[in-house]
């Protein structure tokens, strides 16, 4: 015979508030980052190519452009061919890592005010609820 009780760890619904938290913190953080990627890429890829279509094949082609043309006797040259495009690329990572963290600031403000405490009381409740359950083998 096996005994559920969820009641004996006094830990349990703290450890799954936790979890919820670290979860919806990276949640928030990373969609946030994901649309900053988006928007600031369409954006790029409309205002610096004519045609979207090849604007998309180039802005995914451009990094592997790069490593094929990198060789030890013209680096200088190289960084120079690509100095716009790297610029844009950075810009945009720099824009996705500032939204990444705007997303995680919000998801925290979030946790604070109402969503945390609504949640650990459900579990509380919840947790007070659970019976013992008896599984014969």
């Amino acid at each position: 015979m096996f005994c559920k009780n969820n009641l004996i760890h006094s830990t349990y619904v703290s450890q799954i508030y936790n979890q919820y938290k670290i979860s919806f913190t990276k949640f928030i953080s990373n969609i946030s980052a994901l649309l900053a990627w988006n928007v600031f890429s369409i954006i790029y890829i409309s205002v610096y190519f004519t045609n979207f279509k090849t604007g998309i094949y180039s802005y995914f082609l451009s990094p592997f452009e790069i490593i094929e043309s990198i060789s030890m006797n013209n680096s200088i040259d190289t960084l120079s061919q690509f100095k716009t495009k790297g610029i844009y690329m950075l810009g945009i990572f720099t824009m996705s890592l500032i939204f990444f963290q705007i997303g995680k600031s919000i998801a925290q403000f979030l946790l604070r005010n109402n969503l945390l405490y609504s949640l650990k009381d459900k579990l509380s409740a919840t947790n007070s609820q659970l019976e013992p359950t008896i599984l014969e083998v």
